[in-house]
This record gives C-alpha cells, structure tokens and sequence, in this order.
C-alpha cells in the first residue's frame, strides 16, 4: 500500500468540497437563492421561474416576498408575516409556521440604510418561545 505524504492527505481530505462545505456540496440547488433587491419599504425577494416550476413546495419561492423595515413581511401565497435575521440566513414566519432562508445575505439599502435592523435577537419572531 503506498502511503501519502501527510500534507498532501490533509490537502485532499480538507480540500474536497464535498467535505468542507464549499458551494455545491450542501448548497441549494442553482436557482434556489433568491433575488434580493431593495425599495422603499424594506426588501423585495424574487425566485426565477424556472426554480418555482421545480420546487412547488418551496412556499417562499411561489410568490414574491417583502420584508419591511419593520420587521413585517408579506406574501401573495402566505399572507401577512414577520421576519428577522441571523447569522444563518432569514427566518419568517406565516400563519404561525416557521420558514427559513438559510445563507441569505441581505443588501444594504440606501433607502433606509438609517433603519435598524431586524436581528432575532432584537425582534424575535411571534411564535418564538417566550413571546
């Protein structure tokens, strides 16, 4: 048996993308992310189509979805919500269930770049425990 020099094991070992987390090894399928854009009011997410048509259960993905300043969020096929943020990504929560946007990094916005931010830790979301 022929034996690796050891920095070459560790290289191929903690190299690999499928072991180390780099894109595509526990990431989204392409498409999944969403668009993130800003208005006025908060945060505009948008999924392209072609992921929509792949991933009906993706109830985020169905619609667009607004994320106000103030820490609300609304969507045409969940209705009236809230959300906050992580260092994971996005939470909402519609109708008392709970629905995350991991590894969703949020823009800054100059329309409302003087508007705190809605962190979980600060506003957490109405059916967390202890609300």
């Amino acid at each position: 048996m022929k034996k690796f020099p050891g920095p070459v094991f560790a290289c191929a070992l903690f190299c690999s993308p499928a072991l180390n987390g780099a894109p595509g090894a526990n990431a989204q399928e392409a498409g999944g992310m969403p668009h993130v854009g800003c208005n006025a009011n908060g945060y505009v997410l948008t999924h392209d189509p072609a992921y929509q048509r792949q991933n009906p259960d993706d109830r985020l993905a169905q619609s667009t979805v607004y994320l106000g300043v103030s820490c609300d969020a609304y969507a045409k096929t969940l209705g009236q919500g809230a959300w906050c943020w992580a260092n994971a990504g996005v939470l909402t929560e519609f109708n008392g269930k709970t629905l995350s946007l991991a590894r969703l990094e949020l823009p800054e916005c100059r329309e409302h770049a003087t508007e705190p931010a809605c962190g979980c830790w600060e506003a957490p979301l109405p059916g967390a425990p202890g609300n």
